[in-house]
């Protein structure tokens, strides 16, 4: 695929990525999709897990500073927004969870 990205211009990539736009949110989706047939071919026979977590925070730069995608709104992402927004005034939370998350 980088072989295939170096040799074709844009357009031509663009043109190619179009019709996978419609099962994937976005190209990053598209390339995640791909590591992971890569890692589940390669590895075959090897004990692996792929883990997905969701996205932690809004985007820094792009496509907007602040995006969050609708999907991702339900976890992590949509407390920061809850609080934000002031709709989540207070939160109870598992302290045995939250050392988890830190170490």
């Amino acid at each position: 695929m980088i072989q295939l990205a170096k040799s074709v211009g844009d357009d031509k990539l663009d043109a190619m990525i179009e019709p996978f736009m419609d099962q994937w949110p976005n190209s990053y989706a598209i390339t995640k999709a791909v590591a992971e047939e890569l890692v589940r071919v390669m590895g075959e026979g090897l004990p692996i897990c792929i883990v997905r977590p969701a996205i932690v925070v809004s985007a820094y730069r792009e496509p907007k500073l602040g995006w969050v995608d609708v999907k991702n709104a339900y976890g992590p992402s949509g407390i920061i927004l809850g609080l934000g927004l002031g709709v989540i005034r207070t939160l109870l939370a598992d302290n045995i969870n939250i050392d988890l998350w830190i170490s």
